[in-house]
């Protein structure tokens, strides 16, 4: 295997001007040739750069071709998006999956097992679907991008002000990272947390930006505990946006623009990425 350790980041680097590449599903790209396993470049994957993994919700699945165009020629890039549902939403989700079910979508994510999306561009003629692990590619991380927090803090109650009307109480939110955390600090990679961007006044999931305030400042304690660096896309955002970065220029909405908002989101990633990358 070309790494001899993995390493878990959540991080930032600049787009290209460029149209962004989009992300191929891996187990809609990935197969085997007649008796021939399947290899990395078969999915468009250079086996000589280093591999990004970003685990995420829809905030970073809409960044993510911002970060594969700042991190083109440097790295592979990859998303968790997949059969658990397209993204990472909740911490509390997320563990609650394992505890009633019994899957273990952290798991899957880390181990690629074609649940990853591959974000870059897919080769003509490239193999049909089938799952695999990225070990039997001869492959492992470098970096791992990470956050869970927006789908956290829903509150179905608009009028609610007590914390049990939050999806994951804030107590509970800091045992679901503590053991996310654990799962990604048990493969050796080291992590870099990214923090949950800024909440509109006004929302359909009645999100608020005090309680997006307070689980960052838990999320970021629990990371810096964990060893990890700290993307802050929160303050970052929070300096700069106006209702041009929202998408449609919807000062209520919580996703980006691709004019303005996910291009700099893109950067601040990318560039991340390769400040770890040069300091392996």
């Amino acid at each position: 295997m070309r790494h001899a350790a993995l390493t878990l980041a959540f991080l930032i680097v600049p787009p290209r001007s460029t149209e962004p590449a989009s992300c191929q599903t891996a187990a809609e790209s990935a197969a085997t040739s007649g008796d021939r396993t399947i290899q990395p470049v078969d999915l468009g994957i250079d086996p000589a750069l280093p591999n990004v993994l970003i685990i995420g919700d829809s905030i970073s699945i809409h960044y993510t071709p911002y970060v594969v165009a700042g991190l083109s020629g440097k790295a592979n890039v990859f998303h968790s998006g997949g059969r658990w549902g397209c993204n990472a939403g909740s911490a509390g989700i997320s563990v609650k999956m394992e505890r009633q079910s019994g899957r273990r979508p952290i798991e899957s994510w880390l181990a690629f097992r074609g649940n990853v999306h591959f974000c870059g561009k897919k080769p003509s003629g490239a193999p049909k679907p089938r799952d695999y692990d990225i070990s039997t590619m001869g492959l492992s991380w470098d970096v791992i991008v990470a956050n869970w927090g927006l789908w956290d803090i829903i509150r179905p109650d608009p009028q609610a002000d007590n914390d049990d009307r939050i999806l994951t109480p804030l107590d509970k939110y800091k045992d679901n990272l503590e053991i996310l955390f654990d799962r990604m600090r048990a493969t050796g990679v080291e992590l870099i947390w990214v923090s949950t961007t800024p909440a509109p006044p006004t929302n359909i999931r009645n999100r608020r930006d005090e309680d997006v305030v307070a689980y960052n400042a838990a999320a970021a304690a629990i990371a810096r505990r964990h060893g990890a660096r700290i993307c802050d896309l929160y303050s970052l955002v929070k300096l700069r946006i106006t209702p041009e970065w929202r998408h449609h220029g919807d000062p209520n909405e919580v996703h980006f623009s691709r004019e303005l908002g996910n291009p700099f989101l893109g950067k601040q990633v990318a560039e991340a990425v390769l400040a770890a990358l040069n300091t392996r």
